[in-house]
């Protein structure tokens, strides 16, 4: 997961990256398995400021491969915080 993060940060995309399905344009998937285990992280690069991570967990599914909808709405609030943030950071570095 790092090394994919680490990737970006240098402006590329990693090629376990893709768009998260549900959730608005931008907002990428990284997983990962280790040890028998699932990881996910959702970032979004974006911003001109940062890479913003808005996610990460152990994918645990109690139905089917479908994210719960509290994780979906987690994602979306933490974006819309991460663009004000950007927002916020452009004005002051002018």
């Amino acid at each position: 997961m790092g090394t994919a993060l680490q990737i970006v940060q240098n402006g590329d995309t990693p090629a376990s990256a893709k768009p998260m399905a549900g959730l608005r344009k931008g907002i990428l998937e990284i997983v990962c398995d280790f040890d028998k285990d699932t990881y996910r992280s959702m970032y979004v690069a974006k911003f001109e400021s940062a890479v913003y991570v808005l996610d990460s967990f152990k994918k645990k599914s109690t139905k089917g491969i479908a994210t719960p909808k509290h994780i979906l709405d987690r994602i979306a609030e933490r974006y819309a915080t991460a663009a004000k943030l950007d927002e916020q950071t452009k004005k002051e570095t002018k």
